[in-house]
Formats: C-alpha cells, structure tokens, sequence
C-alpha cells in the first residue's frame, strides 16, 4: 500500500476533508486511525505530511478539538507518527506544537488520562527530532 502511494491518498484525503466547512470527524477520525498505522511503517511518513500540507491541518484540529477527547486524541496520535521526521519534528516545534501540548496536560483530569500517553509520545518524538536535527 505505501509503496504504491497509499499514504499520500489517505493524507490528501485527510487534508480534503478537514477543509470542509465543518469537518465531518465520522470520516476523519477513521482516517487518522488509519494514518497512524500506516504511518508506523511509512518512513516517510512526516515529509509526505508536511508537504501536503496535513501537518498544519492536523495541528488545527487539534487546537479545534482541546475539549473533545476523542477527536483530540486520534489527532495526537496522528502528530506522533509525523513527529517520527526531523524535518517534521523542528516544524512542529515552529508551528507551536508544544504550546499545545501544554495546553492539553494543564487541565488534567481523570477525563484526560486517555491523552496524556500519545500527548507524552508526541513530545519525546518531537524533541528527539529536534536533537537529532541540532
């Protein structure tokens, strides 16, 4: 599936989709499980990403979605594996992804437990991208 430009569809598709005036999550929330999996063995995942553009509407869902679990947790997860790129990792550093996951850890609650392990993934994997990177 990857080698035959599987992850490039389902990012486009991801992109397409949460540009819809309201995003439709029955669709996005599959997909970001989908992208997550495939991301995993995709090493090219996070380039991709960014060049489609799916990083900043990845990171805008998530601004979106601070107070609905669900949907903030599949985009989390989709952050992590994009975060698997150094070039990906200094862009989410730049596009203010640590201030966000500042901001998911600040009100925690037992709500919340859910989210702190991707949220956790997602920092180690971008400040390991941004060492490498120095």
């Amino acid at each position: 599936m990857i080698s035959k430009g599987g992850s490039e569809a389902l990012l486009q598709t991801l992109v397409d989709t949460a540009r819809t005036a309201p995003p439709d999550y029955d669709i996005l929330l599959p997909l970001f499980r989908l992208l997550a999996k495939v991301g995993l063995r995709d090493k090219k995942i996070g380039r991709k990403a960014l060049e489609l553009e799916a990083l900043d509407v990845t990171l805008i869902l998530a601004r979106k979605n601070l107070s609905h679990g669900q949907n903030l947790l599949h985009c989390l997860w989709a952050l992590r594996v994009f975060a698997s790129s150094v070039s990906t990792g200094a862009m989410l550093g730049i596009n203010g992804a640590m201030e966000l996951l500042f901001k998911v850890i600040t009100p925690y609650t037992r709500k919340r437990t859910r989210s702190i392990r991707p949220l956790l993934l997602t920092s180690a994997a971008s400040t390991c991208s941004l060492v490498t990177n120095l």
